[in-house]
């Protein structure tokens, strides 16, 4: 996923993994936001389907398969 939001970050990851950051108090504040956005939805869309996938060409492959079995 970093090779796709920067390749620069990319290159230091795989290089010079010693610069990367750990996790900050802000970053765990945002996958709580996100745990809860996700919680609501499944309470929103009780029959949704949860796709678990980084890569959005999956993510659309599984539902549109999810259409085609309804």
């Amino acid at each position: 996923m970093a090779g796709v939001q920067c390749l620069k970050r990319l290159y230091r990851l795989v290089n010079q993994p010693e610069l990367g950051a750990g996790k900050t108090a802000a970053d765990f504040a945002l996958f709580e936001q996100g745990r809860k956005v996700g919680e609501l939805a499944r309470q929103l869309f009780p029959g949704g389907v949860e796709v678990r996938t980084g890569n959005p060409e999956e993510a659309i492959q599984k539902r549109q398969f999810r259409s085609l079995k309804s």
